[in-house]
C-alpha cells in the first residue's frame, strides 16, 4: 500500500515527503504518510491501520468514538463528517492542528493537518471539513 496523492484543493499542491513508514506486525499493519512543501515541514500526516487479528487492538470504530469522546471531554471543537459508511469525526485542538478519523471494516484512517491559523470554533472546523473528508476518502480508496 502506497501513499495516495491528496486531491482536496487545499492540499493538492503538497508533496509526499519521503517514503511511507510501515509498522508491520502479525496483528496490525500501520502505514504513515507525510505530506508538505519541501523545506517547510509537515502539513498533513496520515495513518492507515489495518487490524489483522480481531480483538488484538481496539476496533477501528472504537478508536473513532474515542477520538470524539476525547475532544468532547476537552471542550474542543468536534464535528461529524458526512459521506462515510461508518462514523467519521473531525476535531481541533485550538493550536492550528486538526484531526479527522473514520473506519471501514477492519481499517482505521486518521489524518492530522497543521493549519496556518488556529481552529478554535466549530464553525471554523466545519469550514475545513470538506478538505478533511476528501483526504480521508483518498486514503480509504487506497484500502480497496
Amino acid at each position: 500500500m502506497d501513499c495516495p496523492a491528496l486531491t482536496a484543493p487545499d492540499f493538492a499542491g503538497l508533496a509526499q515527503l519521503g517514503a511511507p513508514e510501515k509498522i508491520d506486525k502479525a496483528e496490525v499493519l500501520s502505514i504513515f504518510c507525510v505530506y508538505g512543501t519541501p523545506g517547510e515541514g509537515t502539513a498533513v500526516l496520515t495513518q492507515v491501520q489495518i487490524d489483522r487479528v480481531a480483538g488484538a487492538v481496539d476496533s477501528a470504530s472504537d478508536r473513532v468514538r474515542a477520538s470524539r469522546a476525547d475532544a468532547e471531554g476537552k471542550g474542543t471543537p468536534v464535528v461529524a463528517l458526512e459521506g462515510f459508511e461508518s462514523e467519521a469525526v473531525a476535531a481541533a485542538d485550538g493550536t492550528g492542528s486538526s484531526e479527522a478519523s473514520t473506519s471501514s471494516g477492519n481499517g482505521y484512517v486518521s489524518i492530522i493537518v497543521q493549519l496556518e491559523q488556529p481552529v478554535v470554533t466549530e464553525a471554523e472546523l466545519t469550514a475545513q471539513s470538506a478538505a478533511l473528508s476528501q483526504t480521508l476518502h483518498d486514503h480509504l480508496s487506497n484500502l480497496r
